[in-house]
């Protein structure tokens, strides 16, 4: 698993804490990755955000499946 799959899968499972109650020093903690690292791969929490919600939606259309989010 590369760096920023680690990071957002990370951040997805955050996602049980709250989108607002997760910083992003938590999740490079966890993701193990440097401030400089999170800023290669994201902009912002918010880009994380995205990044991993379009990665769900294009899982769940190669799977065929109808889940919702």
């Amino acid at each position: 698993m590369d760096t920023k799959d680690r990071v957002m899968e990370i951040h997805q499972t955050s996602f049980k804490k709250g989108f607002f109650d997760i910083s992003l020093n938590e999740i490079m903690k966890a993701s193990d990755i440097t401030t400089g690292g999170l800023y290669y791969h994201f902009d912002s929490k918010d880009i994380l955000f995205i990044a991993v919600i379009e990665k769900y939606i294009f899982k769940c259309f190669d799977q065929g499946t109808n889940r919702t989010l």
